[in-house]
């Protein structure tokens, strides 16, 4: 595919049914761990490169994004608005809205693609310059080396250059100009050295689309403009440029989606409100034209709360299915600020779903509370002022703890995404909305309208998240939902949503990752970071060392020889030097899991791990899990004279399948001299649900907890959690 006039270069956006985290498990795995088929027996297997728990990606903007394999990126920054979508590669871009009108015309698409950068792909900067202008850095940049009208550098203060792009919008809106128009001082461009256009060969006849696009004083617009055959997605799904008002993209006969969205700023270069237009019925014979008026998009998105609320978040997903069953998204988000589309009935080829997302905040400070809803429709309905009807709303009562070494109650972040049977399988970003004080407690009325399913994610003041599996609710229905309440340690977690496997087997490669963290509410799990964080995680093989790798809680073994072994995970993590922690400081994670080749159920079809291809399946491996349901306050502070605990043994699962071996045994010991000497709990239960107590310390002592479980099939964990919890005054 090529371009003509206008053209920034066709940037393709095939988007699939897979997560981010898939995009990201796969661009990170080094050569030779993608298997074909199991290895000879006594081949030597051997560690090699898994992708990272988190990766923390940093726009040009400051902005960050955390992407973690698995699960929906999250956007740390607090921004007036947002533009994302996919690429044909299953690369996640994330644009804040003060660089949406630069998109394509000053600043490279990829220096928004989140998938690339947090697999490690370069962030060095080649800028141009117009004729007659020295290269000088922008605010924020430094430059490394110059050559013409071009140099090379970096962003090193990525608030002052996105300090720079705002000031240009509002000097822009000053001067009457479209925002964005005029640019930096003498900078013509700005490109992540090594990205940009993907060059994509069809197979198919080409002919000429041309897109007009007018703002809403009439006047040709200079915007970035989305175009995706409908027909299939794989034959033209790219980014174009139009230049005065036009652009032309050589494409194959056949329907498109075709779209742009338009921001208006303040003098002070504020988004105040967001216009999407779209056209989902374009035809390309032996050619075709389609015009993207901005003046069409005149259709007000509300929303009406049943208890007073302040807008926070609008998120509109435009999401299109192809007539082959592929799905695309784009996403349009708003701070509250007004948004506007243009109406549309329902195409005709392929089928589109367009869910309004809106979130507002409680008026009431003494009693917190929050709407999270989201409206479902087959087309873009000309009448948008949405009602939220209160029958269809479930009631989420979240508590947040923290850590006593924390400090004061400071505000942290509560996320929800919409996750329906078109959303939920696509990657997703989602975006800070309401602040959350924690430790704390906020009531969440969650909408059903759109099936009642969700992804909901927190994160700490100190930026550490944790994620919750995709839940779904039913209207009427109450539910308490808890945030980082200890012990936090090291596991294997069992999810229902889309995932990438935490223990799994596919040809001859084996997939061993663990979280760093997860609480005590089912399905949440998360990665510590921060300075001073250790982690050691060390894999043996028939009690045979295959190595040890640092600073990581995943791993691959390739070359797995097609014969029974036991594999064994030890994970050390060790928190003790990192600000903010004084619970759950040092944990030993040791699992073995026995390993049959062909054994095992098959991973749903959604689900990804190392290995896998179209004809080598992923088998779960029988990992075994832990659950903690410690009872205390919200900084994990546990009193009377005895400590009780709720224990949970099962195995890894996603989407319920997994091992259903028996537990055949378990045990607790409690120590409070630092591990010197040990003590044995009480423990009543059967079937993988346990009661635990034991007499609880002195007020102020933080006691250890070593749990150790076995099944039938042979396999173990034994886990030892210094500082669990800290002991109440009584």
């Amino acid at each position: 595919m090529r371009t003509t006039r206008g053209s920034a270069g066709a940037v393709p956006r095939f988007r699939t049914r897979r997560t981010l985290a898939a995009a990201l498990a796969a661009g990170a795995l080094v050569a030779g761990a993608v298997a074909v088929g199991p290895a000879a027996a006594g081949s030597t297997p051997r560690l090699a490169t898994a992708p990272p728990a988190a990766t923390t990606v940093t726009l040009v903007t400051g902005d960050q994004v955390v992407a973690t394999p698995g699960r929906p990126a999250l956007l740390r920054s607090r921004v007036d608005g947002a533009h994302q979508y996919t690429t044909a590669d299953g690369h996640l871009h994330v644009v804040p809205a003060v660089a949406q009108p630069y998109l394509g015309r000053l600043l490279d698409p990829a220096l928004f693609d989140v998938t690339a950068l947090a697999a490690g792909a370069p962030r060095t900067l080649t800028l141009t310059y117009a004729a007659g202008h020295a290269p000088v850095a922008p605010p924020g940049v430094t430059l490394t080396g110059t050559s013409g009208h071009t140099a090379t550098g970096y962003v090193s203060a990525g608030r002052r250059f996105a300090g720079a792009l705002r000031a240009g919008l509002a000097a822009d809106v000053r001067a009457g100009r479209r925002p964005g128009t005029g640019g930096l001082p003498g900078l013509a461009g700005v490109r992540r050295t090594g990205g940009g256009t993907v060059a994509v060969q069809p197979k198919y006849p080409l002919r000429t689309l041309t897109v007009h696009v007018t703002d809403r004083d009439g006047a040709p617009a200079t915007m970035y403009v989305f175009v995706c055959n409908v027909d299939d997605l794989r034959r033209v799904d790219a980014g174009v440029l139009a230049v005065d008002g036009e652009a032309r993209i050589n494409v194959p006969a056949g329907h498109y989606d075709v779209s742009t969205m338009f921001g208006h700023y303040d003098d002070g270069g504020r988004l105040t409100e967001t216009r999407l237009v779209a056209r989902n019925d374009v035809t390309v014979g032996d050619s075709g034209e389609v015009a993207l008026d901005e003046r069409d998009s005149t259709v007000p998105v509300t929303v009406t709360a049943p208890r007073p609320t302040t807008p926070a978040l609008v998120n509109l997903l435009y999401a299109r299915r192809d007539a082959t069953g592929r799905s695309f998204v784009e996403a349009a988000t708003s701070d509250g600020s007004p948004v506007y589309v243009n109406a549309q009935p329902a195409p005709t080829t392929g089928a589109l779903h367009y869910v309004v997302q809106w979130s507002g905040l409680g008026t009431d400070p003494a009693r917190p509370y929050r709407y999270d809803v989201a409206f479902p429709f087959p087309d873009v309905p000309a009448d948008q002022h949405l009602t939220v009807d209160a029958t269809r709303l479930a009631v989420v009562r979240h508590r947040f703890s923290a850590d006593p070494a924390a400090g004061d109650p400071a505000p942290g972040m509560l996320y929800a995404g919409v996750a329906d049977d078109v959303l939920g399988g696509v990657a997703a970003l989602l975006i800070p909305s309401p602040a959350q004080s924690m430790p704390g407690t906020v009531t969440q009325y969650l909408g059903t309208a759109d099936g009642g399913g969700w992804r909901q994610a927190a994160l700490t003041p100190a930026n550490q998240p944790m994620f919750g599996d995709v839940q779904h609710v039913t209207a009427g229905r109450e539910y308490a939902v808890d945030w980082y309440h200890g012990p936090l340690v090291p596991g294997f977690v069992s999810q229902d949503g889309t995932a990438d496997c935490g223990a799994c087997a596919a040809g001859d490669t084996l997939s061993l990752g663990l979280d760093g963290w997860t609480d005590s509410t089912a399905g949440h799990a998360g990665s510590p970071g921060g300075k001073g964080l250790a982690a050691h995680l060390t894999v043996y093989r028939d009690g045979t060392s295959l190595g040890t790798v640092d600073g990581r809680s995943i791993v691959r073994v390739t070359g797995v020889p097609a014969e029974p072994a036991t594999y064994r995970v030890v994970y050390d993590q060790d928190l003790g030097a990192v600000a903010g922690v004084g619970q759950s400081t040092v944990t030993r994670t040791d699992v073995s899991v026995p390993y049959r080749p062909g054994s095992g159920d098959l991973l749903p079809v959604d689900d990804t791990c190392g290995g896998q291809s179209a004809d080598t399946p992923c088998r779960i491996l029988p990992a075994l899990t832990l659950g903690y349901r410690l009872g205390g306050d919200e900084r994990n502070r546990l009193g009377g004279a005895t400590a009780r605990m709720r224990l949970d043994v099962g195995h890894l699962t996603y989407g319920g399948a997994g091992s259903r071996a028996p537990v055949t045994d378990v045990r607790v010991d409690v120590s409070t001299d630092g591990g010197a000497h040990w003590t044995a709990a009480t423990v009543t239960g059967t079937a993988g649900r346990y009661a635990v107590s034991w007499p609880n310390p002195a007020p102020g002592t933080s006691p250890a907890l070593r749990v150790r479980a076995a099944d039938a099939l042979g396999g173990s964990i034994t886990q030892t959690v210094t500082a669990a919890y800290t002991v109440a005054d009584r």
